[in-house]
């Protein structure tokens, strides 16, 4: 099915696939995703989204919450080409140009994902009303991965809790950081320099920070993009790791067929739709038993 100049729809038993082709980032090169039929009425008026970059080849999902599972639930599958900017923003594009031509409205009020710097760009570009959340776990994963690079993992380990000056004291303060109000990170963060000073080459740990998250004017991820001080929405992706555990676990390989993928995206859809079922005959019997007493 070779076409870009619209939304196609597969019809599957019990279920619709929509497949859209936003354009082309290079010759041979196109955007596919996938949703249910309803996964436009899943976005309409949503206030949180949450955006996932799996671990598959190129699979990225956009999550919306549930309320019916108090949690988040997949709206839409995307196979991308690559991770450039213009990528994402064709993709976004889209997302946002079929929900108006079908007079509904996507305009999230907070947009949570991992630190992927060309999806961040497009998100802005895109939805420049919204407010633009970095995962905190994944946050606090990156400050532990570079003190394993750098060679703190055994001190890391091995500090004593009553030990006030320690490599893992220092990694909590600075993930601490993130729930500090803005305009004091910058003072925080010397004097939790001027505290550490003393352990061993810690020196390259401050010098990561300071460029990766602190520096005002040249860091490569802003503190209002890991801040959290005051925020109300979802402060991780972890919602979705359940899910991302499971497609993983059908698939089980980075590079799998095509068409063995979709089937697999069938298979989570009815998941979510037999979940979904489940919880509200839970609900609705419980309700029943409470009007009974």
């Amino acid at each position: 099915m070779k076409t870009r100049t619209g939304i196609v729809k597969i019809v599957q038993p019990a279920m619709i696939f929509e497949t859209t082709y936003p354009g082309r980032t290079s010759i041979g090169q196109e955007i596919v995703s996938f949703g249910t039929s309803s996964w436009r009425l899943t976005l309409n008026n949503e206030d949180f989204l949450v955006i996932d970059n799996s671990s598959l080849a190129q699979v990225y999902s956009i999550h919306a919450l549930s309320p019916i599972l108090k949690g988040t639930i997949p709206a839409l599958y995307t196979l991308l080409p690559d991770k450039n900017k213009s990528t994402y923003v064709s993709l976004f594009n889209e997302v946002r140009n079929v929900t108006v031509r079908n007079n509904l409205l996507l305009n999230p009020k907070f947009i949570t994902l991992d630190f992927e710097r060309g999806a961040i760009n497009a998100l802005k570009l895109v939805f420049p009303n919204s407010i633009i959340k970095e995962c905190n776990f994944h946050f606090n994963h990156c400050l532990f991965k570079k003190l394993q690079e750098l060679g703190f993992q055994k001190a890391f380990y091995e500090a004593q809790d009553n030990d006030l000056i320690t490599v893992k004291s220092l990694y909590q303060r600075v993930a601490a950081l993130a729930f500090m109000p803005l305009d004091k990170i910058d003072e925080l963060w010397c004097n939790i320099m001027d505290d550490y000073s003393d352990i061993p080459n810690i020196v390259l740990f401050f010098d990561y920070i300071t460029e990766i998250w602190i520096d005002n004017s040249e860091a490569m991820f802003e503190k209002q993009l890991w801040n959290y001080y005051n925020f109300d929405g979802a402060r991780t992706t972890n919602s979705v790791e359940g899910w991302h555990h499971r497609l993983n676990s059908q698939v089980a390989v980075t590079n799998p067929n095509f068409y063995f993928f979709v089937k697999k995206l069938r298979s989570d859809y009815a998941y979510n739709v037999a979940t979904i079922k489940q919880v509200q005959r839970q609900q609705t019997t419980a309700t029943k038993e409470d009007i009974c007493e």
